[in-house]
C-alpha cells in the first residue's frame, strides 16, 4: 500500500485543487499547493504511483474528483476531433 498526501509543513492537508475545495468549515486557502507545483514533483508522484493504482476518495473528493474527470475525458475527446479536422 502507498499512500501519497500533500501536506503542508504545519500539518494542513489539502488536494491540489481549487480555491473553492474544502470551504464548507471555513477554511479558505484551498488550492493552496497548486502554485507551488513543479515537473520534478509531478515526476515523482507519478513514480510513486506506479503504473497501475486504485484511489481511495471521500465524500467530498470523489464529486470533484469525478468532475475534473469528465472534463478531462471531454478535453481529450475535442482535442481528438479538432486534429482530424
Amino acid at each position: 500500500m502507498r499512500i501519497i498526501e500533500h501536506i503542508s509543513l504545519d500539518d494542513v492537508i489539502q488536494p491540489p485543487g481549487s480555491p473553492e475545495e474544502d470551504t464548507g468549515s471555513g477554511f479558505k486557502y484551498g488550492g493552496w499547493s497548486a502554485p507551488h507545483d513543479d515537473p520534478a514533483g509531478g515526476e515523482a508522484i507519478v513514480a510513486a504511483h506506479g503504473d497501475a493504482f486504485d484511489l481511495l476518495l471521500g465524500r467530498g473528493t470523489y464529486p470533484e474528483a469525478q468532475q475534473r474527470e469528465v472534463l478531462r475525458m471531454m478535453a481529450m475527446l475535442e482535442e481528438g476531433s479538432n486534429n482530424q479536422k
